[in-house]
């Protein structure tokens, strides 16, 4: 058999946008989403391989903490969100024209509802809560939640999607990086959904609040709440193309999508390297 005759691994949370973006209305973001994602499958697999070696371990263990703790710093976004809505109210009155000033305010609102109860009454603030739920139960403890996360790149990660919600002078950035985070968000619960089903089912020695809190976080995520916060994300960033008459180039928003998906596969095999290394899979390796 040569290289060439090798089955190919298709990612499957690449899998899992496609519908979603296919559903989108034609236009230049829904093409630079497309690229994004096919152009980052290296890195989704990345993060495809750093859950699977995450469900080799069979039981509530201390050595899950620092994955936890990292895919936490990955997946809070509330800060940022806040910071990008608090700026661009504060341009509401700069903006000369009535239409544009409502156009921004729309805007704000719609940001703040991401940050707020959800569109369902079930939404991101529930979100730290449920996450708790599935982190310390599948630990065995709450001390993730205290712990310093070993995993440098889930910082970085954060970080970076900080310094694109707090850019003073371009608030597109941070538009662009909570569109990709919604449609991230939604693969990512749709792709872990029967993955942990199967790992933490009550059969294979879990606690039943286990199985239950899992449940509550995937009908969060991985349902239609998420995908009308994907909705409610894109509008936001319509909203403000159309007040400020600025409309961001495909290059660009592709550039900011493709940078989140690369840099949250970096946090993410990361987050795995704290893991013990199941005798399974002895040599520690990771799809790159």
């Amino acid at each position: 058999m040569t290289p060439s005759d090798l089955p190919v691994r298709q990612s499957q949370l690449l899998k899992c946008a496609e519908p979603l973006l296919n559903d989108m209305p034609a236009s230049s973001l829904k093409h630079a989403l497309f690229e994004a994602f096919w152009s980052q499958e290296r890195s989704l697999l990345a993060i495809e391989d750093a859950f699977v070696l995450l469900v080799a371990h069979p039981v509530p263990m201390d050595e899950l903490l620092g994955f936890f703790a990292g895919w936490w710093h990955t997946h809070d976004d509330r800060r940022s969100t806040r910071s990008l809505a608090s700026h661009l109210a504060s341009l509401v009155e700069t903006v000369p024209l009535s239409s544009a000033r409502s156009g921004l305010v729309r805007t704000v609102h719609r940001l703040q509802r991401l940050n707020a109860d959800g569109l369902d009454g079930a939404g991101q603030a529930g979100s730290p809560g449920l996450f708790n739920a599935v982190a310390s139960a599948v630990c065995g403890s709450e001390r993730w939640a205290v712990r310093e996360p070993s995993a440098p790149a889930a910082l970085v990660f954060g970080q970076w999607f900080d310094a694109c919600c707090q850019d003073r002078h371009d608030p597109l950035p941070g538009l662009l990086a909570t569109l990709v985070r919604h449609v991230y968000v939604w693969i990512e619960a749709r792709y872990l959904q029967p993955l942990f089903r199967r790992w933490l089912a009550p059969e294979r020695g879990w606690p039943v609040q286990v199985a239950h809190a899992t449940q509550a976080w995937f009908q969060l995520h991985a349902g239609p709440a998420q995908v009308g916060r994907f909705l409610e994300a894109l509008a936001a960033l319509e909203d403000f193309t159309q007040a400020m008459a600025v409309a961001p180039g495909q290059p660009a928003a592709r550039a900011v999508f493709a940078q989140y998906l690369y840099r949250r596969s970096r946090a993410m095999l990361d987050c795995a390297r704290t893991l013990p290394v199941p005798a399974s899979n002895p040599s520690g390796q990771h799809h790159e």
